[in-house]
């Protein structure tokens, strides 16, 4: 009977902590390499979406910014690789600002920039905000639009 409990016990309490213990804590990361030799970061000119960059370079991959900013690209170019001491050919900027719906010309811009790199992950990371805090509700009809736009054409 003791044998049967401490079995049991194995099974339901012992076996998931180290199940856990290995998968949350032990486990190495993923080799982001193996699904392309290139990463897409939208929203790359601050934030999150340049800390995703920095960590794509970091594991060794080629990164294509974008972002709606011309100069804040160039900036975030520079300072990731001066961090990362890759070669330059290693991160490519487009500009392309994703409100307003994405027409025939950004759409090719993308295209354009993205021709011939192996693109293994996409961190999109776009959005836009307004000028000061506002329920949903207290929004414009123009706001609406362009958010509706921003956070669901993008990903198509």
């Amino acid at each position: 009977m003791k044998t049967v409990a401490v079995a049991l016990v194995v099974y339901f309490v012992a076996v998931p902590w180290t199940v856990a213990l290995y998968k949350y804590l032990l486990r190495p990361g993923k080799k982001l390499r193996a699904y392309g030799e290139w990463a897409v970061v939208t929203g790359a000119s601050d934030g999150i979406g340049k800390a995703l960059a920095l960590e794509f370079l970091k594991a060794d991959m080629g990164v294509l910014l974008i972002s709606r900013t011309a100069s804040k690209l160039v900036e975030v170019k520079a300072e990731l690789l001066e961090k990362t001491k890759k070669d330059a050919s290693r991160v490519l900027c487009a500009t392309v600002d994703f409100s307003g719906g994405l027409d025939e010309g950004k759409i090719a811009t993308l295209k354009k920039a993205m021709e011939g790199l192996d693109i293994g992950i996409l961190a999109n990371n776009v959005g836009m905000s307004y000028p000061f805090t506002k329920y949903y509700q207290e929004l414009s009809d123009a706001e609406c639009r362009d958010l509706v736009s921003v956070n669901l054409e993008s990903k198509s």
